[in-house]
């Protein structure tokens, strides 16, 4: 489904142009890091086979 990006705008109080500046920029380093992590964080738990939890895998991240 599709919608007008003049509304999504309006409803999500942005202007268009923001919002195309914003498409235009690309990938941002900050979605990166975040996808590192993500994948570090899953590679953790699957290791643990399905074992740790939050702080266990926060205790693997900061070894």
């Amino acid at each position: 489904m599709k919608f007008p990006v003049e509304k999504m705008c309006q409803i999500l109080g942005v202007s268009k142009s923001g919002y195309y500046n914003w498409l235009s920029s690309g990938t941002s380093k900050l979605w990166l890091e975040n996808q590192k992590l993500s994948i570090e964080i899953h590679a953790i738990f699957e290791m643990s086979h399905h074992s740790y939890r939050s702080l266990r895998i926060k205790t693997e991240l900061e070894a």
